[in-house]
């Protein structure tokens, strides 16, 4: 069945896979656009078109990227629930961790709202440790 992304070259798909492969790279790994542009075969100048100007490039790369991102879903909930068991453990992880799991989490969702700093270390060590409940009782159902 033929999508809109049929309509890029091979030489704009494999661009698209080589920048998303360059932004995900660590710092002292990424590659100049001079590079990727000379690996598809493209001036430089053309790429920079189809990354500012492209829309359906554009939107070739979004969906690698979401691609990859759902990829990586697991690894990203080993990271946040170990977040989650140290002694100290980040409020926006612990948001973060709650907007990824919607559905496991339906039934007991609650929205935490901290306007100041004014939360006492009690009622954070109080809601860590619902939360810690509510992921229990989510692997037991599993």
């Amino acid at each position: 069945m033929p999508n809109k992304f049929d309509e890029l070259s091979e030489q704009q798909k494999r661009a698209a896979e080589l920048l998303l492969e360059n932004d995900l790279a660590p710092k002292a790994e990424k590659r100049k656009l001079e590079d990727i542009a000379e690996e598809v075969g493209v001036t430089r100048k053309t790429l920079w078109d189809w990354r500012r100007r492209n829309t359906l490039f554009i939107e070739y790369k979004q969906h690698l990227t979401t691609l990859s991102l759902q990829d990586a879903h697991g690894e990203l909930a080993r990271v946040l629930i170990a977040n989650l068991q140290s002694s100290q453990p980040s409020t926006k992880m612990l948001d973060l961790l709650a907007k990824m799991t919607p559905n496991a989490l339906a039934a007991n969702r609650q929205e935490v709202v901290m306007e100041t700093n004014e939360t006492s270390n009690e009622e954070v060590m109080k809601r860590i440790e619902e939360l810690r409940k509510m992921r229990e009782s989510v692997k037991q159902d599993e």
